[in-house]
């Protein structure tokens, strides 16, 4: 089997909201629709200040508290 044939490797994503930005990883939470018009915006999004992805997902609710 060459590299073309090969298969694609699985790669388990990431939770939701929690993407890599950069080199760091951040958290992004969607506004409902009934609030947007107040602040303007779609979503938040705030820096975890880290780029280890373990020490994120121990950020990760924390963050998500501050923002709701």
């Amino acid at each position: 089997m060459n590299v073309r044939e090969s298969k694609p490797q699985h790669r388990v994503g990431l939770p939701r909201g929690l993407f890599l930005r950069g080199k760091g990883y951040a958290l992004r939470v969607a506004v409902p629709t009934e609030y947007q018009d107040i602040d303007g915006k779609r979503e938040i999004v705030r820096g975890l200040g880290t780029q280890d992805l373990a020490e994120a997902l121990k950020r990760r609710p924390r963050v998500f508290e501050g923002i709701i």
